[in-house]
């Protein structure tokens, strides 16, 4: 992942489209970012892989790993699929597990918590020290995956430090901002939702689990039963939907494919 910036610019130049190559890399960094502090779920990323074709369409995934568990979990990017790269920009997220909850900032109802980070750090930071000082001690539930533990007017102050100069107009120039990461993240989420009174998403954005099953075995043995009710299911779905009889037949044809094991 080190090397990606520098490969990515070989490569561009080989294709013959150095500029965009400027571009990819501010993706393929963008994207890290994203899936390891605005989306904070346990995994740690340990693999990044960003793909760009001669048309200029890219791709990228990722894959983090959660050390309580040792479970992996994959993160797919596709440009064509994506309207917004700070809203729901995943084409997939594949996980043996879902978290009960985890902090996911470029999930859509976590817009106003985006709007509220760029606002917090253009603000004087005296004044929102003062702010914050009675807050941080609200009792948080038990279990609630940001605690007043997670507050840190050091990395407050680094952010301000950070920003003072050349404050970040956007969530995404916040977030590729050096110096601010995961931890600091959590930090700014915590003084946002306590000044603004916003909340960022705590659900997990998982978007397949391996509800059937899986072929290994694992999470635990593939129900054929199972998998033969779904396709029924999506069968029914399909003939009731306002398509063509050539799109019909076509993704009827495709269904087995999907479902192959």
């Amino acid at each position: 992942a080190l090397n990606t910036p520098q490969e990515i610019v070989t490569w561009g130049e080989k294709e013959g489209f150095s500029q965009e190559t400027f571009k990819f890399v501010t993706l393929s960094r963008l994207t890290a970012r994203i899936d390891n502090n605005a989306i904070q779920d346990g995994f740690q990323l340990y693999f990044h892989l960003f793909i760009f074709s001669q048309n200029k369409e890219w791709g990228v995934i990722q894959q983090g790993m959660d050390d309580k568990t040792s479970y992996a979990r994959r993160y797919q990017w596709y440009s064509e699929r994506i309207t917004n790269l700070c809203e729901n920009p995943h084409t997939g997220i594949v996980s043996l597990i879902k978290k009960k909850e985890v902090i996911n900032l470029v999930a859509k109802e976590s817009k106003e918590v985006q709007e509220s980070l760029v606002s917090l750090v253009k603000e004087n930071l005296n004044i929102v020290m003062k702010e914050l000082t009675p807050k941080v001690h609200i009792i948080f539930k038990k279990d609630h995956i940001l605690t007043p533990q997670d507050f840190s007017f050091k990395s407050l102050r680094k952010v301000w430090e950070k920003t003072y100069e050349n404050p970040p107009s956007n969530f995404q120039e916040l977030i590729l901002t050096q110096g601010i990461g995961a931890k600091t993240l959590r930090a700014l989420t915590l003084a946002s939702e306590l000044i603004y009174n916003v909340k960022a998403s705590r659900e997990d954005p998982i978007i397949y689990s391996y509800a059937h099953g899986g072929k290994d075995g694992y999470p635990y043995k593939l129900n054929k039963k199972l998998y033969d009710t779904t396709i029924q299911e999506l069968e029914e779905i399909l003939r009731k939907v306002r398509l063509r009889d050539s799109e019909k037949l076509a993704i009827f044809k495709r269904l087995p494919q999907i479902f192959k094991f």
